[in-house]
């Protein structure tokens, strides 16, 4: 909703105000958790990192950045949510991401990014915070990303962390490189490319190092979007969740594979958002260079 503002779309902004409150009493929920990390010590900061299968400082990170954003500031819930995930950060810098819930939390790079994320926004300016970050960017830098999404997250990580722009600029030139010959990206090597990593690569490219839709690289991906779409305008992107996984019915098409075509349908939308502005309005340059064709 954030980047349809931004790009000029009109917006539903009834349906966008229950999403939020939706979200907002959903954190709610676990307010008594949050408190307790502050007055029960190691066990209660372990008791809410177990919360809801493991996933607490993952789910968190998600929900803080559906609900944050610079314009707006943050409320007391986020706040205290924020505050909460950030003592589960390990001694090495990252934050994991519990029990995985492939493709939409899969990796400690998004877990650590989104968690650098609320930190610089709503966390309070402190040498606490400074240190947090500074650790978790530095594991961002030392750690192998191994896929696309790994490579994204790591992306959009550096950027929020002010990592200096040298650092930022290669891990941008390592998410392009993974572009494929379809002209999208793929969550693993030797998948097919679809809409969730493709859509994913092209927001981070956009938002960490201004690329244009006049870029090659960012046209081969809306190229790819633009093929793959559905005719009712959704994308259809495999699960990769273990069986056991069970998914309750939403509404949105595709069976058992509706919350990985939901969020990659999501991403798909904002790259294609990007897109549409005029060039005339951009005024960021980047100096990534074409991807190689493998």
């Amino acid at each position: 909703m954030r980047v349809a503002r931004r790009q000029g779309f009109a917006v539903d902004e009834t349906r966008a105000h229950a999403q939020e409150v939706r979200l907002r009493t959903f954190v709610a929920n676990y307010e008594p958790a949050m408190h307790a990390t502050h007055e029960g010590g190691d066990e209660a900061l372990a008791r809410f990192s177990l919360g809801f299968f493991g996933q607490m400082t993952s789910g968190s990170a998600l929900l803080i950045a559906a609900l944050m954003s610079p314009e707006s500031g943050p409320q007391a819930l986020e706040v205290l949510a924020t505050d909460a995930a950030a003592r589960t950060q390990l001694s090495d810098g990252r934050w994991r991401v519990g029990a995985p819930r492939i493709p939409i939390e899969e990796s400690d790079f998004q877990t650590t990014a989104l968690m650098i994320r609320a930190l610089m926004i709503s966390a309070p300016r402190s040498v606490e915070t400074a240190e947090r970050v500074a650790r978790a960017r530095l594991w961002l830098v030392s750690a192998p990303a191994t896929t696309s999404v790994e490579k994204a997250y790591r992306l959009l990580g550096l950027h929020w962390s002010d990592a200096d722009l040298a650092t930022t600029r290669d891990a941008g030139q390592a998410l392009l490189d993974a572009q494929e010959e379809t002209g999208g990206w793929a969550q693993l090597p030797g998948l097919n490319a679809d809409a969730y990593a493709t859509g994913l690569a092209l927001v981070a490219l956009r938002e960490t190092q201004g690329l244009t839709p006049s870029h090659t690289g960012y046209r081969r991906g809306v190229r790819f979007l633009i093929r793959t779409q559905q005719p009712d305008g959704s994308w259809f992107v495999h699960k990769r969740a273990a069986s056991f996984n069970a998914y309750f019915e939403s509404g949105f098409p595709y069976g058992k594979h509706q919350f990985s075509s939901f969020t990659g349908t999501a991403y798909a939308t904002m790259a294609l958002m990007y897109a549409s502005q005029p060039e005339e309005k951009r005024h960021v340059t980047t100096t990534l260079k074409k991807a190689p064709r493998t």
